[in-house]
């Protein structure tokens, strides 16, 4: 799956999501790296638009190394 991360102060791209635990909060079934075992460190997290409303956060360690 494929989302469009929409970082503050950072131009649009794509971020590849894998499968993991759910975040509660989510309109739609998104999955990221952020197992539970490592749900609590997962601070800094970004926001991610589907079909243009904004649902869940994703951890920072799912986004691709620019």
């Amino acid at each position: 799956m494929k989302f469009q991360v929409l970082p503050p102060q950072t131009d649009r791209f794509l971020v590849n999501c894998k499968q993991g635990c759910v975040f509660p909060n989510s309109a739609a079934t998104i999955y990221t790296t952020c197992f539970p075992e490592n749900a609590q460190s997962c601070v800094d997290c970004l926001k991610i638009r589907v079909n243009g409303h904004p649902s869940v956060r994703v951890p920072l360690e799912v986004l691709p190394k620019l």
